[in-house]
């Protein structure tokens, strides 16, 4: 795990199919999405003074279009999983500034394939954090900054050490 440079590397093969912590956060993305436009409706139906038959009209109509794009949603995730081959596999870097991840083919890649945090799909700097969130029977630590929702997975072997070192770098950070 420690290279010699005084990074941390790991790589974690996310079982798609046994950990839905991925299709929680696709999932939470679609209705965070349409619940603005759903209350907008609603509220706009209720302003107007519509009766209530059209209001009943506007929430059947708007929670089949929930329903639809529900199930995209899960037909989406499906189709990405299988694409996957049933696992994501992700390769983390961790030094004294931050933690970060980059997603990577498979087990072939190495740590060569994380050079600097700008190549990086997510990146968190230490020194920005504001909340670590964790998720241990998921192998799941969730660093939270300014715009940015960071999810770090760590085998079991290594959880305790990589959370202590998280926590011990984010001063500003609740726990």
């Amino acid at each position: 795990m420690k290279q010699e440079n005084g990074t941390y590397t790991w790589q974690y093969d996310l079982d798609m199919k046994e950990n839905k912590s991925v299709f929680s956060v696709a999932l939470m993305a679609v209705l965070g999405s349409l619940l603005p436009i759903f209350l907008l409706l609603v509220y706009l139906s209720v302003k107007d003074g519509v009766s209530p038959d059209d209001l009943l009209m506007t929430l059947m109509i708007t929670g089949g279009t929930l329903l639809v794009i529900l199930l995209i949603t899960v037909f989406a995730y499906k189709l990405v999983s299988t694409s996957y081959g049933g696992t994501y596999h992700m390769l983390f870097r961790m030094d004294e500034t931050g933690i970060g991840f980059r997603r990577i083919s498979g087990r072939a890649e190495t740590e060569e394939t994380v050079t600097d945090r700008y190549r990086m799909d997510g990146y968190s700097d230490f020194a920005k954090v504001r909340k670590i969130r964790c998720k241990r029977e998921s192998n799941l630590i969730y660093v939270i900054s300014p715009f940015l929702i960071n999810m770090i997975y760590v085998p079991e072997k290594d959880y305790d050490f990589v959370y202590r070192y998280i926590r011990e770098r984010c001063p500003q950070a609740r726990v």
